[in-house]
């Protein structure tokens, strides 16, 4: 995991770094690295579904466990919107 920067533990294997806020957009992003580093994906809003979803990098695998322990981030993120604490989540 990266070194004096914010990010937050997802599961065993993985963490989501959050990425600087752009000029006028309302909502969050996060990308999702393995523990080595590798980008796995991106958390980001879909204005259809009006959550936040996971969109996988190409070629990327999960087992069961990984796909759950994001599952739970995405949720959690879908909590804080809702509630209005998503700001507090790094």
């Amino acid at each position: 995991m990266p070194e004096n920067e914010q990010h937050r533990t997802i599961g065993k294997w993985m963490y989501a770094q959050r990425l600087p806020q752009i000029r006028g957009r309302k909502t969050a992003r996060w990308e999702v690295f393995n523990n080595r580093g590798i980008r796995l994906g991106m958390i980001k809003w879909e204005n259809g579904w009006r959550q936040y979803v996971f969109w996988p990098a190409p070629h990327t695998l999960y087992a069961a466990s990984c796909m759950e322990d994001l599952a739970a981030f995405v949720r959690s993120v879908n909590t804080a919107q809702k509630a209005g604490t998503l700001e507090m989540l790094p």
